[in-house]
């Protein structure tokens, strides 16, 4: 698991929405690059649900 997925699931479980233009301007950017996994904001989201999966998180799972 990557500090950054961590990071998204900790905004997620305070605010039970994914980052958007709201938040930490830095999170977001994180967020919309994907530059912590190489991809786009796909790829931010696929790592976020294996990280749900991975620990049984199943509202997560079941709301991307």
């Amino acid at each position: 698991m990557d500090i950054d997925t961590f990071e998204f699931f900790v905004h997620w479980l305070y605010h039970q929405r994914l980052p958007n233009g709201n938040n930490d301007p830095e999170l977001c950017t994180l967020w919309d690059s994907g530059k912590h996994q190489g991809a786009d904001k796909m790829g931010s989201i696929t790592h976020l649900y294996i990280f749900c999966d991975k620990y049984d998180v199943p509202v997560q799972r079941a709301n991307p």
